[in-house]
């Protein structure tokens, strides 16, 4: 039996990061932290060759996927404001209910999507991420149709394993300066509006999905919510997001009277104007914080 030992996080720094060098990987008890780079410069890295297959099966997914995106799907990235030369550019598919020999494959299972005769993913909106260095696609994400289904879903399994926990979603347009929020759509719209954005598959996805942003200059722009309690997460979000990041400023979308704002429907109802207004009202984060009297989170993480 393989066994493991303890480290000190490169998160949290506490003394709980377990690790199992047998398999690559590395969890932390006190913050939650899953695999990555040790502070001594040790990798936790899956099989390289196993994950280059893993690419190359999503990427022969996502072709399917592409050439399947057509009637209800369609119709809903299109009113939702995503052009279609933007849909053709991100690539961005439908996965059917329907059977494809592409499931038969053995690393199918390994990459997470199917472990029987369909797709994890089926009757969802796919967007695939995209590495920046290669343009291999690294993960992908399915939003369902149905508001009464789960609303998002990725492929199973280990993201690390399976190569996912590398880039964020957006991460291939390059820009020195970008908006930073939460979700595939609302970092679509805002892109093919002018303001380059990179979107998280939540606000609680920051350990690894915001390593390669330290050395931009990133706006913070997520959900504004009426409710204190959702409220509460978004900010504590955005306290260890600002650890992280060099240089960090907040931006908040205002309500008009609704009960939640979020980024695309404020550009397509208020229009680029009002956001850039918004946007030139960014605070930097400890003046944020302070008006909002939360500890500012001014000590910064090294990587």
């Amino acid at each position: 039996m393989a066994s493991g030992h303890k480290e000190t996080c490169p998160e949290c720094g506490g003394h709980n990061l377990y690790v199992t060098p047998h398999n690559g990987l590395a969890y932390c008890f006190n913050c939650g932290y899953r695999n990555g780079r040790s502070q001594g410069g040790n990798a936790f890295t899956s099989n390289p060759e196993v994950i280059e297959e893993i690419r190359d099966f999503y990427g022969k997914c996502v072709s399917y996927y592409v050439s399947c995106l057509s009637g209800a799907a369609l119709t809903y990235l299109r009113e939702r404001g995503i052009s279609d030369s933007v849909i053709q550019q991100r690539r961005i598919g439908y996965c059917p209910d329907t059977h494809h020999s592409l499931y038969d494959l053995p690393i199918a299972k390994t990459a997470g999507i199917s472990s029987g005769r369909n797709s994890v993913l089926h009757g969802r909106i796919i967007f695939p991420y995209i590495a920046p260095t290669t343009g291999a696609i690294v993960d992908m994400r399915g939003r369902a149709l149905d508001d009464e289904s789960v609303k998002y879903k990725g492929p199973f399994g280990s993201a690390y394993v399976r190569g996912a926990d590398e880039w964020p979603y957006g991460a291939e347009i390059s820009a020195d300066s970008f908006l930073l929020t939460e979700g595939e759509i609302k970092a679509i719209v805002a892109t093919q509006h002018g303001f380059p954005t990179i979107g998280l598959p939540g606000i609680n996805t920051w350990k690894w999905r915001v390593r390669e942003l330290s050395a931009k200059s990133v706006t913070v722009v997520f959900d504004s919510q009426r409710s204190p309690t959702v409220n509460e997460a978004v900010y504590q979000a955005i306290d260890k997001l600002a650890s992280r990041l060099e240089s960090c400023k907040v931006a908040t979308l205002p309500l008009m009277g609704r009960e939640k704002m979020d980024l695309d429907e404020f550009v397509l109802t208020k229009g680029l104007h009002e956001l850039k207004l918004v946007l030139d009202k960014a605070l930097p984060y400890e003046t944020w914080a302070q008006l909002l009297r939360r500890p500012s989170n001014a000590t910064r993480r090294s990587w």
